[in-house]
C-alpha cells in the first residue's frame, strides 16, 4: 500500500489516511496546517475557511472580520457592514454608508 493511503483498491488509493490529503492523482500526502487542497506535489493550493494561503504555500488566520486577503496578509474583501481601510483591515462603515473608502469616508 502507498504511503498515506488508508484503502487501497484495485491498485488505487481511493482513501488517504487521517490527517493526509489525496492530490489530483490519486497519492496522498501529510496535510499542510490548516489546508484543504493541495496539488500533485503535496503542496497546499487552498485553505480551510477562515484562513488565507500565503505566497509560501503556507496557511494563516484571516485578520478579524475580513473574507479573502492578498498573499502577504493584507485584507482585501470584508464582512457586510465594513470596508478595507488603507491598512488593509476592516472597519465598520459610517452610519447610512453603504460603501467608504479610506479614513471612515462614505463613498
Amino acid at each position: 500500500m502507498p504511503p498515506g493511503c488508508a484503502i487501497f483498491e484495485n491498485n488505487t488509493c481511493v482513501e488517504c489516511a487521517p490527517d493526509h490529503l489525496m492530490t489530483d492523482n490519486g497519492a496522498c500526502f501529510l496535510a499542510p496546517l490548516n489546508c484543504s487542497m493541495i496539488n500533485n506535489e503535496g503542496n497546499c493550493t487552498e485553505c480551510d475557511m477562515g484562513f488565507y494561503l500565503d505566497e509560501m504555500g503556507n496557511c494563516h488566520f484571516l485578520v478579524a472580520n475580513c473574507t479573502a486577503t492578498d498573499t502577504i496578509g493584507n485584507c482585501t474583501t470584508c464582512d457586510s457592514g465594513m470596508y478595507v481601510d488603507q491598512f488593509g483591515s476592516c472597519q465598520m462603515l459610517p452610519g447610512n454608508c453603504t460603501r467608504a473608502e479610506i479614513l471612515n469616508v462614505c463613498a
